[in-house]
């Protein structure tokens, strides 16, 4: 009986790292009135991360119900893979997420002080990091500066904003980070470990069936006494078949001397690396209650409340993370 399809038996999976990567069953960004999906190529991603971008887009709407949809940009192919032109956006764990603007402001153009719309973009920057498992934010040192500013005259505490967008004590490296060309969304880079368990747990499997296709290099092995196809094939992360194939072998029988062609299969890069979550960074307190630019209040929230898909996965204190951008 044929082993059942990895790729359908289990839920999304994220694999690799998230720019050299396979996004397997991936979820699509639905159709909703509260965004728009700007490049539908690429709307697919890790249930975390569709989630987490529904989550806190909803948090924004609770604060300001007028609120116009929001535009997001790439999240991933559905399968996975080269996302052009970004170098990462590849295992579904990405995604730009527009800022919020002024009306008669292009989505798509760089933002400005005066058009950026702070109070949902700050809400919702908030929200990411506080309420969703995320290993960064990348944002231009502008737009990152003018939210900075705004955090604090609204009353966030200056020690938390301090930590978040600059590192400090025990965490070095901000969660907010400055990457130049991110000046009119937001680079969002969601740990998805459940995902990424799946595909711990399937990788072998959806290498097997042909879901992930490995690297391969060209060795040539001389065959010394106690050799066999079966232990070449393990210490070439080959097959018995793909031996005889490229050898144009009859038989399983091989000679002392003899000159074999291996294609040894390089394992997927972090496939099987242990997952790490980084902690979230909930604010200290409420803020002090203040009018914003429309004359809504910022409404309470429960900045430990998580996103659906999060909770009971354990996670560590810290962990410093290679920053990689679009």
């Amino acid at each position: 009986v044929p082993a059942p399809d990895a790729s359908q038996s289990l839920g999304a999976m994220s694999v690799g790292y998230p720019h050299d990567g396979y996004l397997i069953n991936g979820v699509q960004m639905p159709k909703d009135p509260r965004w728009v999906v700007s490049a539908p190529q690429h709307a697919w991603g890790t249930e975390e991360t569709v989630t987490g971008i529904s989550h806190c887009i909803e948090r924004v709407r609770e604060q300001f119900p007028a609120t116009p949809p929001v535009f997001l940009g790439s999240i991933s192919p559905k399968n996975g893979g080269f996302a052009p032109p970004h170098k990462s956006h590849q295992s579904g764990r990405d995604a730009d997420v527009y800022f919020f603007r002024q009306p008669g402001a292009k989505w798509f153009k760089a933002a400005t002080e005066a058009d950026l719309d702070k109070p949902r973009t700050w809400a919702m920057l908030k929200c990411f990091i506080s309420e969703t498992d995320v290993n960064f934010v990348l944002i231009d040192q502008h737009p990152k500066a003018w939210l900075e500013e705004y955090a604090l005259s609204i009353g966030e505490d200056p020690a938390w904003i301090n930590e978040i967008f600059h590192g400090v004590g025990r965490y070095p490296n901000p969660v907010v980070q400055h990457v130049p060309g991110h000046v009119a969304h937001m680079h969002v880079r969601f740990v998805s470990p459940i995902a990424r368990e799946r595909g711990i747990f399937a990788y072998q499997t959806l290498v097997d069936q042909g879901h992930i296709v490995l690297r391969t290099k060209e060795l040539q092995h001389d065959v010394v006494k106690g050799d066999s196809l079966q232990k070449l094939a393990e210490l070439y992360n080959t097959s018995v078949d793909q031996l005889m194939k490229l050898n144009q072998l009859e038989s399983d029988v091989i000679k002392v001397g003899q000159k074999l062609k291996i294609e040894q299969r390089i394992d997927l890069h972090a496939a099987r690396d242990p997952i790490v979550i980084p902690p979230r960074h909930p604010p200290p307190a409420a803020p002090n209650a203040a009018l914003v630019n429309d004359g809504e209040p910022p409404s309470a929230q429960n900045p430990q409340q998580a996103a659906p898909g999060t909770a009971g996965v354990l996670r560590q204190d810290h962990v410093a993370s290679a920053r990689q951008g679009d």
